[in-house]
Protein backbone atom coordinates (compact mmCIF):
# COMPACT_ATOMS: atom_id res chain seq x y z
CA UNK A 1 0.00 0.00 0.00
CA UNK A 2 1.15 3.84 -0.86
CA UNK A 3 2.28 5.37 2.28
CA UNK A 4 0.87 8.37 0.26
CA UNK A 5 -2.68 6.58 0.83
CA UNK A 6 -2.98 6.90 4.02
CA UNK A 7 -4.51 9.45 6.54
CA UNK A 8 -2.53 11.91 7.98
CA UNK A 9 -3.29 12.60 11.81
CA UNK A 10 -5.31 15.56 12.38
CA UNK A 11 -2.82 18.10 14.17
CA UNK A 12 -4.83 20.95 14.21
CA UNK A 13 -7.31 19.27 16.65
CA UNK A 14 -4.52 18.38 19.11
CA UNK A 15 -5.96 19.89 22.39
CA UNK A 16 -9.54 18.40 21.15
CA UNK A 17 -11.66 17.49 24.46
CA UNK A 18 -9.07 19.66 26.92
CA UNK A 19 -10.25 22.39 28.92
CA UNK A 20 -8.09 26.07 29.20
CA UNK A 21 -9.14 28.80 30.84
CA UNK A 22 -7.94 32.24 30.51
CA UNK A 23 -7.65 34.83 32.74
CA UNK A 24 -6.90 38.04 30.37
CA UNK A 25 -9.37 40.66 30.57
CA UNK A 26 -11.61 40.01 27.75
CA UNK A 27 -10.63 42.61 25.14
CA UNK A 28 -6.81 41.13 25.31
CA UNK A 29 -7.81 37.35 25.34
CA UNK A 30 -8.29 37.18 21.48
CA UNK A 31 -5.31 35.98 20.42
CA UNK A 32 -4.71 33.85 22.83
CA UNK A 33 -8.26 32.28 23.27
CA UNK A 34 -8.37 31.70 19.14
CA UNK A 35 -4.81 30.17 18.99
CA UNK A 36 -6.03 27.64 21.25
CA UNK A 37 -9.30 27.10 20.01
CA UNK A 38 -7.79 26.39 16.43
CA UNK A 39 -6.32 23.61 18.33
CA UNK A 40 -9.68 22.01 19.53
CA UNK A 41 -9.49 23.40 23.30
CA UNK A 42 -12.40 24.01 25.28
CA UNK A 43 -11.52 27.33 25.98
CA UNK A 44 -13.34 29.57 29.32
CA UNK A 45 -12.76 33.28 29.22
CA UNK A 46 -12.83 34.60 32.92
CA UNK A 47 -11.33 37.93 33.30
CA UNK A 48 -9.97 37.97 36.44
CA UNK A 49 -8.24 41.54 35.44
CA UNK A 50 -9.91 45.08 34.71
CA UNK A 51 -8.26 48.07 33.68
CA UNK A 52 -9.77 51.63 34.49
CA UNK A 53 -8.56 54.89 33.92
CA UNK A 54 -5.94 56.64 37.22
CA UNK A 55 -7.59 58.39 40.46
CA UNK A 56 -6.05 61.34 38.99
CA UNK A 57 -5.00 62.24 35.72
CA UNK A 58 -3.00 65.32 36.34
CA UNK A 59 0.61 63.74 37.25
CA UNK A 60 0.44 61.90 33.83
CA UNK A 61 -0.93 65.20 32.35
CA UNK A 62 2.09 67.09 33.57
CA UNK A 63 4.30 65.16 32.29
CA UNK A 64 2.54 64.64 28.60
CA UNK A 65 2.67 68.50 28.49
CA UNK A 66 7.00 68.34 28.94
CA UNK A 67 7.02 64.88 26.72
CA UNK A 68 10.06 66.20 24.57
CA UNK A 69 12.12 66.71 27.62
CA UNK A 70 12.32 62.91 28.07
CA UNK A 71 15.79 60.96 27.47
CA UNK A 72 13.52 57.77 27.12
CA UNK A 73 9.60 56.32 27.70
CA UNK A 74 9.52 52.98 29.27
CA UNK A 75 6.64 51.26 28.48
CA UNK A 76 6.04 47.99 30.50
CA UNK A 77 3.01 46.84 28.73
CA UNK A 78 0.53 47.55 26.25
CA UNK A 79 -2.21 48.18 28.85
CA UNK A 80 0.71 51.67 29.54
CA UNK A 81 0.53 52.33 25.50
CA UNK A 82 -2.83 51.98 25.43
CA UNK A 83 -4.09 54.90 28.28
CA UNK A 84 -0.70 56.90 26.98
CA UNK A 85 -2.12 57.10 23.49
CA UNK A 86 -5.52 58.00 24.48
CA UNK A 87 -4.82 60.46 27.02
CA UNK A 88 -2.55 62.04 24.09
CA UNK A 89 -5.29 62.50 22.21
CA UNK A 90 -6.98 64.36 24.63
CA UNK A 91 -4.61 66.95 26.05
CA UNK A 92 -2.26 67.42 22.90
CA UNK A 93 -2.96 68.49 19.24
CA UNK A 94 -0.20 66.06 17.91
CA UNK A 95 -1.50 63.05 20.12
CA UNK A 96 -0.08 60.12 19.39
CA UNK A 97 2.62 61.56 16.94
CA UNK A 98 3.91 63.18 20.17
CA UNK A 99 5.48 59.57 20.77
CA UNK A 100 7.25 59.34 17.33
CA UNK A 101 9.28 61.85 18.15
CA UNK A 102 10.62 59.82 22.05
CA UNK A 103 12.94 57.36 22.16
CA UNK A 104 10.61 53.85 23.54
CA UNK A 105 12.08 51.57 25.77
CA UNK A 106 9.05 48.52 26.36
CA UNK A 107 8.54 45.18 27.53
CA UNK A 108 7.59 42.37 25.94
CA UNK A 109 6.36 41.35 22.38
CA UNK A 110 3.01 42.23 23.27
CA UNK A 111 3.99 45.90 23.62
CA UNK A 112 5.96 46.40 21.06
CA UNK A 113 3.80 44.83 18.46
CA UNK A 114 1.03 47.83 20.01
CA UNK A 115 3.70 50.30 19.58
CA UNK A 116 3.92 48.78 15.51
CA UNK A 117 0.22 49.37 15.64
CA UNK A 118 0.50 53.00 16.05
CA UNK A 119 3.41 53.62 13.78
CA UNK A 120 5.99 53.69 16.29
CA UNK A 121 9.36 51.94 16.36
CA UNK A 122 10.86 50.89 19.85
CA UNK A 123 14.31 52.18 20.08
CA UNK A 124 14.91 49.05 22.51
CA UNK A 125 13.22 45.82 23.33
CA UNK A 126 14.68 43.35 25.98
CA UNK A 127 15.29 39.66 25.05
CA UNK A 128 13.28 39.05 28.32
CA UNK A 129 10.04 40.41 29.00
CA UNK A 130 10.63 42.00 32.63
CA UNK A 131 11.84 44.86 34.70
CA UNK A 132 14.93 43.34 35.03
CA UNK A 133 16.02 42.33 31.94
CA UNK A 134 15.00 45.78 30.56
CA UNK A 135 16.02 47.36 33.39
CA UNK A 136 20.07 45.52 31.79
CA UNK A 137 19.27 46.22 28.37
CA UNK A 138 19.05 49.93 28.91
CA UNK A 139 22.78 50.32 30.50
CA UNK A 140 24.43 47.92 28.13
CA UNK A 141 22.63 49.55 25.02
CA UNK A 142 23.97 53.22 26.54
CA UNK A 143 27.56 52.05 27.56
CA UNK A 144 27.18 51.65 30.84
CA UNK A 145 26.21 53.02 34.31
CA UNK A 146 27.85 56.12 33.84
CA UNK A 147 25.92 57.04 30.81
CA UNK A 148 22.40 56.67 32.78
CA UNK A 149 23.39 58.83 35.28
CA UNK A 150 21.38 62.53 34.52
CA UNK A 151 19.12 60.92 31.83
CA UNK A 152 15.37 61.44 32.28
CA UNK A 153 13.11 58.67 31.99
CA UNK A 154 9.45 58.67 31.90
CA UNK A 155 7.72 55.90 32.82
CA UNK A 156 3.57 55.44 32.71
CA UNK A 157 2.62 52.31 34.83
CA UNK A 158 -0.12 50.68 36.56
CA UNK A 159 -0.94 52.20 40.24
CA UNK A 160 0.28 48.86 41.86
CA UNK A 161 3.57 48.39 39.22
CA UNK A 162 6.62 46.77 40.61
CA UNK A 163 9.62 49.38 41.59
CA UNK A 164 12.43 47.97 39.66
CA UNK A 165 13.07 50.00 37.28
CA UNK A 166 12.23 53.08 39.22
CA UNK A 167 14.69 52.40 41.57
CA UNK A 168 16.95 50.52 39.36
CA UNK A 169 17.46 53.79 37.49
CA UNK A 170 17.07 56.09 39.96
CA UNK A 171 19.63 54.57 41.99
CA UNK A 172 22.19 54.96 38.42
CA UNK A 173 21.77 58.42 38.84
CA UNK A 174 18.74 59.01 36.64
CA UNK A 175 15.61 61.34 36.66
CA UNK A 176 12.65 58.83 37.22
CA UNK A 177 9.15 59.77 36.96
CA UNK A 178 6.85 56.94 36.97
CA UNK A 179 3.13 57.81 37.10
CA UNK A 180 0.31 56.08 36.84
CA UNK A 181 -1.72 55.65 33.82
CA UNK A 182 -4.19 53.39 34.43
CA UNK A 183 -4.96 51.03 37.56
CA UNK A 184 -6.19 47.44 37.70
CA UNK A 185 -9.22 46.21 39.90
CA UNK A 186 -11.00 42.88 40.20
CA UNK A 187 -13.68 42.31 37.83
CA UNK A 188 -16.99 41.41 38.42
CA UNK A 189 -17.25 37.83 37.65
CA UNK A 190 -20.47 36.56 35.74
CA UNK A 191 -21.86 33.58 37.97
CA UNK A 192 -22.65 31.79 34.94
CA UNK A 193 -18.92 31.79 33.63
CA UNK A 194 -17.86 30.44 37.49
CA UNK A 195 -20.89 27.84 37.48
CA UNK A 196 -19.24 26.45 34.37
CA UNK A 197 -15.92 25.86 35.73
CA UNK A 198 -17.67 23.08 37.74
CA UNK A 199 -18.74 21.28 34.94
CA UNK A 200 -15.69 19.48 33.95
CA UNK A 201 -11.93 19.52 35.21
CA UNK A 202 -9.32 21.77 34.29
CA UNK A 203 -6.68 21.08 32.30
CA UNK A 204 -4.77 24.23 32.13
CA UNK A 205 -5.00 28.22 33.10
CA UNK A 206 -3.01 30.60 32.12
CA UNK A 207 -1.86 34.04 33.55
CA UNK A 208 -0.24 36.82 32.58
CA UNK A 209 0.70 38.66 35.83
CA UNK A 210 0.94 38.54 39.42
CA UNK A 211 -2.51 40.10 39.67
CA UNK A 212 -4.25 38.01 37.63
CA UNK A 213 -2.95 35.46 39.64
CA UNK A 214 -4.28 36.83 43.50
CA UNK A 215 -7.60 38.17 41.51
CA UNK A 216 -8.60 34.69 40.31
CA UNK A 217 -8.07 33.53 43.76
CA UNK A 218 -10.34 36.78 45.28
CA UNK A 219 -13.03 35.66 42.51
CA UNK A 220 -13.41 32.37 43.51
CA UNK A 221 -12.40 31.59 47.10
CA UNK A 222 -8.86 30.44 47.71
CA UNK A 223 -10.36 26.53 48.66
CA UNK A 224 -12.76 26.72 45.61
CA UNK A 225 -9.54 28.17 43.40
CA UNK A 226 -7.32 25.38 44.73
CA UNK A 227 -9.61 22.85 43.78
CA UNK A 228 -10.89 23.82 40.58
CA UNK A 229 -7.13 23.75 39.69
CA UNK A 230 -6.24 20.34 41.15
CA UNK A 231 -4.30 18.80 38.50
CA UNK A 232 -4.27 21.69 35.96
CA UNK A 233 -1.40 22.88 34.29
CA UNK A 234 -0.73 26.43 35.11
CA UNK A 235 1.16 28.17 32.18
CA UNK A 236 2.46 31.76 33.40
CA UNK A 237 4.05 34.21 30.66
CA UNK A 238 7.09 35.36 33.06
CA UNK A 239 9.37 34.20 36.15
CA UNK A 240 7.18 37.06 38.16
CA UNK A 241 3.44 35.59 37.29
CA UNK A 242 4.86 31.71 37.91
CA UNK A 243 6.48 33.08 41.22
CA UNK A 244 2.99 34.47 42.32
CA UNK A 245 1.12 31.58 40.98
CA UNK A 246 3.57 28.88 43.66
CA UNK A 247 3.46 31.47 46.44
CA UNK A 248 -0.37 31.02 46.51
CA UNK A 249 -0.25 27.30 46.37
CA UNK A 250 -0.39 26.22 42.88
CA UNK A 251 1.62 22.88 41.71
CA UNK A 252 2.38 22.13 37.92
CA UNK A 253 3.41 26.04 37.21
CA UNK A 254 5.58 26.59 34.52
CA UNK A 255 6.24 29.70 31.88
CA UNK A 256 8.05 29.52 28.66
CA UNK A 257 11.56 30.42 27.53
CA UNK A 258 10.12 33.25 25.61
CA UNK A 259 7.29 35.90 27.24
CA UNK A 260 4.44 36.07 24.67
CA UNK A 261 1.26 34.39 23.35
CA UNK A 262 2.93 31.98 20.69
CA UNK A 263 4.94 30.58 23.53
CA UNK A 264 2.98 29.81 26.22
CA UNK A 265 0.45 28.22 23.65
CA UNK A 266 3.10 26.38 21.74
CA UNK A 267 4.69 25.29 25.92
CA UNK A 268 0.88 23.83 26.75
CA UNK A 269 0.48 21.43 23.30
CA UNK A 270 3.34 20.29 24.29
CA UNK A 271 3.18 19.24 28.03
CA UNK A 272 -0.75 18.47 27.10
Amino acid sequence: MDTRDRAEPDRSQRLAGRRVVVTRQTSQAGNLAVALQALGADVLIIPSIATIAPDDWGPLDQCIARLESYDFIVLTSANALKFLAERLVERRVDGVKALSKCRLCVIGSATANAASDLGLTPFLIPEAADAESLLESIRQRLGGDAAIAEKTFLIPRSSIAREVLTQGLSELGATVDAVDAYKTVVPTADPALLERLSEKAIDAITFTSPSTVNNFFLILGRDQALEALRGALVACIGPVTAKAAEEIGLQNVFCPSSYDTESLVAEILNRL
